[in-house]
């Protein structure tokens, strides 16, 4: 019985490293298509393009997100007890569940609070833009701001200002304009490393 409880208490954190790996690797992958889709100016343009879209637009999309993976997570687990030694084992591994769960529960929420985060940031630079007499020379302070930063910008001002010059509206089309000045050519991505800042904003989330 010790035998098959440490067999069961393998397979659960086996089963949950697999399951978390495989969610943030869509995630990753998600995040990847969605930034390229920004810096070209583009509305998400796939499956894993428009999910991380929706992810970021809002706190609560996060957190239903992390909620819904772990209970995915708990019913995997659940399978995994019940196809291999069956529920009365279960008792013997409670605390490895719990173990895992928790993990996993840290992991969700820290995500879903960078979340937050950013939306905070999305807002505050669009409210930042729209007070302004000059919308395209507020936005353009912004950019050069980050400019001369370089390296040690903070990568998700990068991110939350092409995501407002995605928006249909004076505040969007004057970002927008700001940035467009900094590509070669039309659909061209920006200039020097302006793409892998925007990128490094959403690097954990």
């Amino acid at each position: 019985m010790q035998t098959l409880a440490t067999m069961l208490t393998y397979s659960i954190i086996l089963f949950g490293l697999a399951l978390q790996f495989l969610w943030l690797a869509l995630a990753r992958k998600g995040r990847d298509a969605y930034v390229r889709d920004l810096t070209h100016f583009r509305k998400p343009s796939g499956p894993l393009a428009k999910y991380y879209s929706w992810r970021v637009t809002e706190f609560r999309n996060a957190l239903g997100e992390s909620l819904l993976f772990e209970a995915l997570l708990l019913l995997v687990i659940l399978g995994v007890i019940q196809f291999t030694t069956g529920f009365p084992f279960i008792e013997y591994t409670m605390w490895v569940v719990i173990f895992v769960m928790t993990l996993s529960l840290i992991s969700g929420l820290q995500m879903s609070l960078r979340v937050r985060t950013l939306v905070e940031f999305r807002i505050k630079m669009a409210a930042d833009i729209s007070n302004s007499d000059d919308f395209v020379g507020r936005a353009k302070d912004i950019v050069e701001a980050l400019h001369t930063a370089g390296r040690n910008a903070d990568g998700r001002l990068w991110f939350v200002l092409f995501e407002v010059a995605q928006q249909p509206n004076p505040v969007g089309y004057s970002a927008r304009d700001v940035l467009l000045s900094l590509v070669r050519e039309p659909g061209e991505p920006p200039k020097d490393d302006t793409a892998e800042n925007v990128g490094s904003g959403v690097e954990l989330i």
